[in-house]
């Protein structure tokens, strides 16, 4: 469920970034509408088991975690390449340094969340952790959010740093009324 509301959340950003752009709106809503099935399978097809040793185990099918990374990595390519082309379509506009900061910021983050959801998927397959690889999305889930705030507070540093750039004067000065 916490994929879907972040989903919700990054389709209204990208929404409103895009000059509300009814063709990202769209094709977020779908993604996120599809974001269900991983929840469903769970719902219907996971066997959930509480031993004495070990506390509650999911045994889940052995294809969730290909869904779950065909179903995760596009929305994430898809909403970061919408929030790229903005910041980097302002960085030639303005030509600042800092939006050249979140330019590189934005690409390395892409890349190091689509690198996690590999890995997440390959270990899930693989039962690398036995019927404990369920759980590797919960640190994935943790991973990511780490990276997200690390970039955050290096991108705000760095855009103070900048004399006179007010990153949120700009955005809301690029929104259409």
């Amino acid at each position: 469920m916490s994929t879907i509301c972040t989903n919700a959340v990054l389709i209204m950003k990208a929404y409103i970034a895009h000059g509300r752009s009814r063709p990202l709106l769209y094709l977020g809503i779908i993604s996120m509408i599809v974001q269900f099935a991983p929840l469903t399978v769970i719902l219907h097809e996971t066997k959930v088991l509480v031993t004495t040793d070990y506390g509650c185990i999911a045994d889940v099918p052995p294809y969730y975690s290909w869904l779950r990374l065909g179903l995760d990595l596009p929305v994430n390519l898809l909403f970061s390449a919408a929030f790229l082309h903005v910041v980097v379509s302002n960085y030639t506009r303005h030509g600042s340094k800092a939006w050249k900061i979140l330019s590189r910021e934005g690409i390395t983050y892409m890349l190091y969340a689509t690198i996690l959801n590999l890995a997440a998927a390959a270990i899930m397959a693989s039962q690398l952790l036995g019927t404990y690889s369920i759980y590797i999305y919960v640190l994935d889930w943790y991973i990511s959010s780490c990276l997200i705030l690390a970039q955050q507070k290096r991108t705000a540093a760095s855009a103070t740093k900048e004399k006179g750039f007010d990153m949120h004067a700009v955005l809301l000065h690029n929104m259409p009324s």
